[in-house]
């Protein structure tokens, strides 16, 4: 909702001249904090999810050996 709001970034910028003859101008972008802190959690949880393999990789490798089929799911009979 923030940034859908205020955008990523916002503009840094320099005062040039003094009192009432000041003006501004733009020298660069910065991200707003609330942006780097959301990018940090999501490196953080991309190394949480590789860890206990729970990315797309990770499952793709997992292998199971099925030895049975299982019983099949029978109706429940509706009571009276």
């Amino acid at each position: 909702e923030f940034v859908q709001k205020y955008g990523l970034s916002f503009p840094m910028k320099r005062i040039i001249g003094k009192g009432k003859d000041a003006t501004t101008e733009i020298i660069g972008f910065q991200p707003f904090p609330e942006v780097t802190q959301r990018n940090k959690l999501s490196v953080e949880l991309r190394r949480l999810e590789a860890e206990f393999g729970l990315t797309p990789a990770a499952r793709a490798r997992i292998e199971v050996e099925v030895t049975e089929k299982p019983a099949p799911v029978r109706k429940r009979e509706r009571r009276a």
